[in-house]
Parts: structure tokens; sequence; C-alpha cells
């Protein structure tokens, strides 16, 4: 992904909880690696981004991308509260593991948030 310069940007991460849970996995040998119901948002300007792992899980011979997920929120938070630091300090996305997403209705066309 490429870095965000975050300066004048309005920019909020967020905990965020899905309560029928998260469960992820490698598609080869079907193998469970992470689930929770906590995961990290983060918004720069009109961006929005779920927070991965880093660094990535060798599974089957492969770097395999995960998100990061919790099973508390209290734990998310801790993450919530490590990347709000990084980019107060850095003024960028530059180091962190983050995949782009946009919520999309049933209709099949993306909301407008």
């Amino acid at each position: 992904m490429d870095d965000i310069k975050t300066g004048g940007l309005p920019t909020a991460v967020v905990s965020i909880e899905h309560a029928a849970g998260y469960a992820f996995g490698c598609k080869r040998c079907q193998k469970i690696h992470f689930t929770g119901t906590w995961v990290v948002g983060l918004t720069v300007g009109e961006h929005k981004f779920l927070v991965g792992k880093n660094p990535p899980v060798q599974c089957c011979g492969e770097e395999k991308q995960f998100l990061e997920v919790f099973d508390a929120e209290s734990e998310a938070d801790t993450l919530r509260d490590t990347i709000a630091k990084h980019l107060a300090e850095r003024g960028s996305t530059e180091g962190l593991v983050l995949y782009a997403f946009a919520i999309v209705n049933a209709t099949g066309t993306q909301a407008v948030n």
C-alpha cells in the first residue's frame, strides 16, 4: 500500500466490533490462524482502511496477509491508540499494513458515509 500523508487530512482511528466474528485462515490447508470480534479501522480523508498483521504469517510455504483481530475491545483499543500515536508522530501511514475497504449496501452499490 502506498504511504498516505496525513497532514491536514481529517484522520480517525477506531475499534470496530463485528458481533458475528471474524475467522482468518489459509485457503490451502484450511487452518484457522486468527479469530475474534474486533478489528481496527483507519480513515484518512476519503480513504478507509483496516489494519493488517505485521509481519505476515507463514503457512503452506507462503506469506499470508491477515487483518489484526481481537477477542476483547480493550485489545483493539490498545492497537487503536498505538496507530493514533504513530500517525501523530510520523504524519503518514508509512510502516503500517493497511487494507482499503468500501462499505457496500444490499443493492451492490457503495454506501456513502
